[in-house]
């Protein structure tokens, strides 16, 4: 029993056996007591870090991280290890990293304490690490800032691999130059229209989702004078957030020609979100003096009242 108290007396330390590698500044990137890292303090927002020839030998050891940040690297992959632990307080940021691809398995206690910031990685599966959140009670901001799986940002050009953009996109910037977005199958993000000269809506050769990422509209068209069709999106599929209602997913207003033909009244997208667009007016027999020219209608009168 003695032996028994002794042992639980002894205080647990994870980093006993391991060291701590605070690299913040070149300096930090050649110090000899950043070798053989267990527990992660990086700051490679810094270009002098983030593409320093050492990185990788300072990140490949690690079994922790209490902040790492790595913004434009040309790293393929993090760490050795299969599986890495995220303090509680933990920050993970990842931005911009074209070549990344192989992400360790994250482990973690609590999310609730921890921060992420994590895009523009056109590589990197993300799917384990948000599951994880779901699991650990991440904030919604956290996960909100932790991108999709292989999802890029807007850029020009856009680079060859995307085919999913983690993005705003207001159409009326690529005017004569929707071509750049024929790749594009997803879209997280917000897709506007606005201020244009269109008179359709422009359509996107290979779009087949949009993903509604944070509050807000998910689709926006206004102040479009000459706009009167939307059929390119009535194939579109749109995917909200969790307890979104349809009627807020699209913000439409100030498009004075804009109606829905009505044989596509009845299509599913169009019910679903379009129901504040009205229908054009077709020809009524019970008003077919309306769809006269003006005068048709003074002849049409002044027979009537001739006989």
């Amino acid at each position: 029993m003695r032996l028994l108290f002794v042992l639980a007396a002894i205080p647990i330390c994870c980093n006993c056996l391991g060291n701590i590698c605070a690299i913040t500044n070149l300096p930090d990137m050649v110090d000899p007591r950043n070798t053989n890292c267990t527990t992660l303090i990086v700051d490679g927002a810094r270009p002098e870090i983030a593409h320093h020839p050492l990185l990788f030998e300072k990140l490949r050891t690690a079994l922790e991280i209490r902040r790492l940040t790595l913004f434009n690297s040309d790293l393929k992959t993090l760490v050795d290890s299969p599986t890495i632990r995220i303090e509680s307080n933990g920050v993970l940021e990842l931005a911009n990293n074209r070549y990344l691809e192989t992400l360790p398995i994250f482990t973690f206690d609590d999310g609730s304490s921890l921060e992420f910031n994590i895009r523009g990685n056109p590589r990197i599966n993300t799917n384990q690490l948000i599951d994880e959140c779901h699991k650990k009670h991440c904030t919604p901001s956290a996960l909100a800032n932790i991108q999709e799986p292989f999802t890029c940002p807007l850029e020009e050009p856009l680079y060859r691999v995307c085919k999913v953009i983690s993005d705003d996109i207001d159409l009326t910037e690529f005017d004569g130059r929707l071509s750049m977005l024929d790749q594009l199958e997803v879209l997280v993000g917000t897709l506007s229209l606005k201020g244009s000269n269109a008179t359709s809506f422009p359509k996107l050769k290979n779009l087949v989702l949009l993903k509604q990422p944070k509050k807000g509209p998910v689709l926006i068209i206004e102040d479009n004078p000459k706009l009167s069709s939307l059929e390119a999106l009535y194939n579109l599929e749109i995917r909200l957030r969790k307890g979104e209602r349809p009627d807020n997913a699209i913000s439409i207003g100030n498009n004075p020609n804009l109606c829905i033909d009505e044989d596509a009244s009845t299509v599913p997208f169009v019910i679903k979100y379009l129901s504040r667009v009205p229908i054009c007016e077709g020809k009524d027999e019970t008003n077919e003096a309306a769809f006269y020219s003006s005068a048709e209608i003074i002849l049409f009168i002044v027979i009537t009242d001739f006989l």
